[in-house]
């Protein structure tokens, strides 16, 4: 797949980035791009150097090798510049429970430099953005773990970046909570160029344009996808309380379903349709005991495991 803004430099350039520690795993000479447009994950198991190579990105670790540039500027030469054009989500997000949404946002905003003045819109941009404007007066301590996600992602975007970088935007949360987070990504990236890691595989192949598999610190393997949504979406079902197969072919938006065995289920969906909340939704009203609900993607499952356990047979 072609970038439409492939022409336009890299909002972000990484040469040879290295940070190696005396008796662990770390980083070895990584080289990518990212554009704006595009939704990057770096996927690998866990202590592959995903969030090591975040943590240099964002300023939170030094390199010990290498250069990062940032829309354009130096992260070492110019790092104001550079981190003006940066926001981050870690894990787990920096939130304070005790204040509201806008109150939140507020203080962040005013972190990144904005004025008092121009506070108020700013906050109104990222609730809008993020879809928290009905909620943005209440305490976040009292908000779903969906809706504190979500807050995390405003304070990244409060300042308006050009990149975004999410450590494990969905980890923990429940199929529907994460299937809204995924959503919200897609749309971000239209403005944006979307940075994030995942060991999730399903994570991974849901959101991604373009995939780097970690491993050891090293780069193994790179791979570009289709746009999540050209082709008609296929999903695993597991409940704990199925229907029958029928049951499911009348849920709206599911066009095929197929039983693998019992409680397990893979849907076809109609071109075009996304059916998860209706499949979630239809689970609650039912009482089918919803277990999983991912993107079915074998293709990304089957290179994945050949690439990391070729690496480990090797």
């Amino acid at each position: 797949m072609s970038n439409r803004n492939s022409r336009e430099p890299p909002l972000i350039r990484v040469r040879g980035l290295s940070r190696i520690y005396p008796e662990q795993r770390g980083v070895h000479s990584l080289h990518f791009t990212l554009h704006r447009g595009e939704v990057l994950v770096l996927l690998g198991p866990n202590g592959a150097g995903k969030t090591t190579t975040l943590s240099m990105l964002c300023t939170m670790l030094a390199p010990h090798g290498g250069s990062i540039q940032i829309a354009g500027f130096d992260l070492a030469r110019s790092p104001r510049q550079a981190k003006r054009a940066l926001g981050y989500l870690p894990d787990p997000p920096p939130l304070y429970p005790e204040m509201t949404i806008k109150q939140y946002l507020g203080f962040c905003a005013r972190l990144h430099g904005i004025s008092r003045r121009e506070t108020p819109a700013a906050v109104a941009t990222a609730c809008r953005l993020t879809g928290l404007t009905a909620v943005e007066n209440r305490l976040i301590e009292h908000l779903s773990r969906g809706y504190r996600q979500r807050a995390g992602i405003a304070q990244a975007l409060v300042h308006q970046p050009e990149v975004v970088i999410l450590d494990e935007p969905t980890a923990g949360l429940d199929p529907l909570e994460a299937h809204r987070i995924r959503a919200l990504i897609g749309e971000l990236r239209r403005d944006h160029g979307i940075l994030l890691s995942t060991h999730l595989l399903a994570e991974a192949a849901a959101i991604a344009t373009r995939v780097l598999i970690l491993d050891h610190g090293h780069i193994v393997h790179e791979t570009r996808l289709d746009h999540p949504g050209a082709a008609p979406l296929r999903l695993r079902l597991n409940l704990g309380a199925p229907p029958d197969e029928s049951r499911l072919g009348t849920i709206p938006g599911v066009a095929a379903v197929e039983t693998l065995d019992a409680g397990n289920f893979l849907l076809l969906a109609e071109p075009g349709h996304d059916p998860r909340e209706a499949i979630v939704r239809a689970a609650l009203d039912y009482h089918w005991k919803i277990l999983a609900l991912a993107p079915h993607h074998p293709s990304l499952e089957n290179l994945f495991l050949r690439v990391i356990a070729g690496r480990e047979t090797a």
